[in-house]
C-alpha cells in the first residue's frame, strides 16, 4: 500500500497543491450537509478539477489512472459487461490480456460494482481510474463501436457502409460522441 493511503483524500489535494486549507475545511463543512463524498464536493464547489481527484485517488488506492478520451474499448471485453450496467454504474471494461480483464471506474471504493464485473467474467480484474465524464464518453464510442462490428451486412455494399461508419466513428471527436448517455 502506498504512503498516500494513509492520507485522506482531502489531506492529499493540500499536499499536492490542488486545494487551500481553508477550502478543505469549507468543502467538510458542506459535504456534513450534503452526505456526498467529498471529491464530488471539491468538484461541484469549483474548489478543484475533476481530474486532479482521480489523480489524487490514484495515488491513495496505488491505481493508475488511464486517459479514456480517444479510447475505444476492445470488442472482447465490451461483449463481457452489458452496456446498461456499465452506463449506471460509470464503468467500462477496456481490454483483456494475460494478467485478465482491465477496468476503468471513477469510484475505487465501488466494491458492487467490481464484484458485479467479477461475478460476470470470472476474470481478474485491473483496476484503473479515469474521470466519470471521460468513462462516458468512452461508454458511447465503445458501446457503438462493437454495435456496428457486431451488425451482420447483407451484402458487399452494407459491408462497405459498415466500414466506412467505423471509421469515421475512429476519426469522431469525444465531446461530439456524447450520444447516449446523460451527465
Amino acid at each position: 500500500m502506498s504512503k498516500s493511503a494513509y492520507l485522506r483524500i482531502g489531506e492529499l489535494l493540500v499536499l499536492e497543491g490542488f486545494l487551500s486549507p481553508e477550502q478543505l475545511e469549507e468543502a467538510l463543512l458542506w459535504r456534513s450537509r450534503t452526505k456526498a463524498r467529498l471529491g464530488e464536493v471539491l468538484s461541484e464547489l469549483g474548489f478543484v478539477r475533476e481530474e486532479n481527484v482521480i489523480a489524487a485517488l490514484a495515488k491513495q488506492f496505488d491505481h493508475p489512472m488511464i486517459d479514456l478520451s480517444d479510447f475505444t474499448a476492445k470488442f472482447e471485453a465490451i461483449e463481457l459487461v452489458p452496456q446498461q450496467f456499465a452506463i449506471e454504474h460509470v464503468c467500462l471494461p477496456l481490454w483483456i490480456d494475460e494478467r485478465g480483464l482491465h477496468i476503468a471506474i471513477a469510484d475505487p471504493l465501488g466494491i458492487h460494482t467490481i464484484n458485479a464485473m467479477y461475478s460476470w467474467t470470472k476474470l481478474k480484474l485491473n483496476v484503473h481510474l479515469a474521470t466519470p465524464a471521460d468513462i462516458k464518453r468512452a461508454i458511447n464510442r465503445s458501446y457503438i463501436a462493437n454495435s456496428i462490428r457486431s451488425a451482420k451486412p447483407k451484402h458487399a455494399r452494407r459491408q462497405k457502409d459498415r466500414d466506412e461508419l467505423l471509421e469515421l466513428l475512429a476519426a469522431v471527436e469525444p465531446s461530439q460522441s456524447e450520444l447516449s448517455v446523460a451527465a
